[in-house]
């Protein structure tokens, strides 16, 4: 079993929080932390880099859901980029419109412009 490396880069306006390996139950605890890093720096706006995300079980995309509605609630937004086919299908096919896909970082950081 992969593990789940994840990277963050703190800007003054936003965060950039970058997922690599693989999102299960047992390695979800780590993007969970840095959720609440987040929240406790104050920081409403959040691109999720999941260009090195290989796998994303449902545990996990409940935690990126959990993720997503707490920096709504803060008026606050997520951006996601670089989604790998089977992760995007499966967004796709569980109905989350809500959440925001863009192309690149580029495109993520003009959304939160």
């Amino acid at each position: 079993m992969s593990g789940l490396d994840v990277k963050t880069r703190w800007d003054n306006s936003h965060c950039v929080i970058a997922l690599k390996g693989e999102a299960r139950l047992e390695t979800i605890s780590a993007f969970d932390t840095i959720g609440i890093q987040v929240a406790e720096r104050g920081v409403r706006n959040v691109i999720l880099d999941m260009s090195g995300l290989a796998f994303m079980d449902s545990a996990s995309m409940g935690s990126l859901l959990r993720f997503h509605n707490n920096l709504e609630v803060a008026g606050g937004k997520l951006v996601l980029f670089g989604l790998q086919r089977m992760i995007a299908r499966l967004i796709d096919r569980l109905g989350l419109e809500q959440l925001v896909i863009v192309a690149d970082e580029d495109a993520a950081l003009a959304e939160l412009a």
